[in-house]
């Protein structure tokens, strides 16, 4: 666990403990794979990521001004807010740390904000099921 820690390059595969620990003899050529996948998955996560932040802030900022049933609306921003939240938190937790192009940065970044991050994620994904469900049952 305290590779995780060290300062330097990190190279996909040398500091990892998902590797390490399974199969330290990896192919040469799996490698390169694994890391070329766990890169391509952080960038489409975190595009992803942000294009449902920036959909949820736009539907934030529009839903007030619609003419509906309020209780529709505040249920609909508070599940904007939720996921909002819920993808902000995720995006430092699991996509982050999945680019190793930015080096050991997102790595570190992502277990020194672990113990703040991880509870408000779960606190925000809770928060999202209960305001779909509260928005199913009031219509």
């Amino acid at each position: 666990m305290t590779e995780i820690f060290t300062t330097g390059p990190h190279l996909c595969g040398e500091y990892d403990p998902r590797i390490i620990q399974t199969n330290s003899s990896l192919p040469n050529d799996k490698l390169i794979l694994y890391c070329t996948l766990r890169n391509i998955y952080g960038i489409f996560a975190s595009i992803i990521a942000v294009l449902g932040i920036a959909g949820n802030v736009i539907s934030l900022i529009i839903l007030p001004k619609t003419g509906g049933a309020r209780s529709a609306i505040v249920f609909l921003q508070s599940l904007g807010v939720y996921d909002t939240v819920f993808l902000i938190s995720g995006l430092f937790l699991r996509t982050l740390p999945s680019i190793s192009v930015m080096g050991h940065f997102g790595v570190v970044m992502s277990n020194a904000m672990s113990p703040l991050l991880s509870p408000l994620n779960h606190i925000a994904h809770i928060g999202a099921i209960y305001s779909t469900i509260c928005i199913s049952g009031e219509r």
